[in-house]
């Protein structure tokens, strides 16, 4: 059965998958992975993409852009890597769509789950 989110029930008895939110959790990805089902999509569309790393880059040449060290970037993306919103298919946060490799170099940026 389809949902809000436009992603798929797993298993006509499954409680996890109600909101995109939930898609995320721990609990769904577990749930999803025993009744093999792909992880979902559940980044951002096209155009808040767009205007979120467009936020991003104008506060960050607003700040001078400056650049996170080595040690601060490996730092943030071990954290997202083991984030529940990270997209692995295509290396971007699900939350704001930005792509982590980018984003964790810039010093003035933040995680939108405030993970770092």
């Amino acid at each position: 059965m389809p949902k809000p989110c436009g992603h798929i029930e797993t298993h006509p008895e499954c409680k996890v998958c109600h909101t995109c939110e939930d898609c995320s959790s721990e609990k769904a990805r577990g749930h999803r992975k025993n009744w093999g089902v792909p992880e979902p999509d559940c980044s951002p569309g096209a155009v808040r993409k767009v205007f979120n790393f467009a936020k991003a880059l104008v506060s960050h040449v607003a700040a001078g852009m400056p650049t996170a060290s080595k040690e601060e970037q490996q730092r943030r993306i071990s954290l997202c890597l083991v984030c529940p919103h990270y997209l692995p298919k295509n290396r971007a946060c699900g939350l704001c769509g930005c792509f982590v490799n980018m984003k964790t170099q810039w010093a003035d940026q933040t995680c939108p789950d405030n993970r770092w």
